[in-house]
């Protein structure tokens, strides 16, 4: 009886390190926010500070409606083509705006997807990888010490979206390298997740060579 009490418990703290992981960007977000209640003497949901989370906003907007964007917000031909929507593309602003179609698009919109879209990415990481609990406590480590992660988490950018995908990629890589991989993980959902990655962030065409050499067999470097 004892030994499966201690079985429940482990399993509890399991889980317990689990859920750490899969709600550290939201807590880490709580935490920003009550620094900023310290500081400042209030508090808000993250709205608009830079002038391009507005016109990427309105972009939103203008795709989840009309899928094109309408009206002028900023870019001309100094900066992007008229009605490219400049850095946010239509593979950008895909998963926003389907959202948008069902839920109002405010201020903080971007940012309620953005924590929507990171703890999905962590929770298929954990799927994909299985880390034990040490590992766990690592991952959560890195993520709330990346400079990345704090600059943009409470803001209305993409960046934490694009974030979200290299975790998500960073899984599927390590399950092919180092783990018994299904071949539809391997020869569909990957591939396609680097593809419809490179329209998002072209850095993330690095990832082909890695994943050329994941399913590559094995043989030595200089053959």
């Amino acid at each position: 009886m004892s030994k499966e009490k201690h079985s429940n418990k482990q399993l509890k703290k399991d889980l317990g390190f689990k859920l750490l992981f899969i709600l550290t960007p939201v807590i880490a977000s709580l935490i920003l926010m009550a620094i900023q209640w310290i500081i400042q003497g209030f508090v808000a949901l993250p709205g608009i500070k830079w002038n391009d989370e507005a016109a990427y906003i309105k972009l939103i907007e203008t795709y989840a409606s009309y899928i094109s964007p309408k009206g002028y917000w900023g870019f001309d031909s100094n900066h992007a083509l008229l009605g490219t929507g400049s850095a946010w593309n239509y593979a950008i602003l895909a998963p926003y705006s389907i959202i948008g179609k069902f839920l109002p698009v405010g201020y903080s919109f971007v940012y309620l997807c953005n924590m929507a879209f990171i703890m999905l990415a962590n929770f298929a990481f954990m799927l994909l990888v299985k880390p034990n609990r040490e590992k766990l406590i690592k991952l959560t480590l890195i993520q709330v010490t990346s400079a990345v992660l704090l600059l943009y988490l409470n803001t209305n950018m993409s960046e934490i979206y694009r974030y979200a995908l290299v975790i998500l990629i960073a899984g599927l890589l390590y399950r092919i390298f180092f783990d018994k991989c299904p071949v539809w993980i391997k020869y569909i959902i990957t591939p396609l997740v680097i593809i419809y990655s490179i329209q998002v962030y072209t850095f993330f065409a690095f990832c082909i060579p890695i994943y050329v050499f994941a399913i590559m067999p094995k043989k030595k470097w200089y053959i």
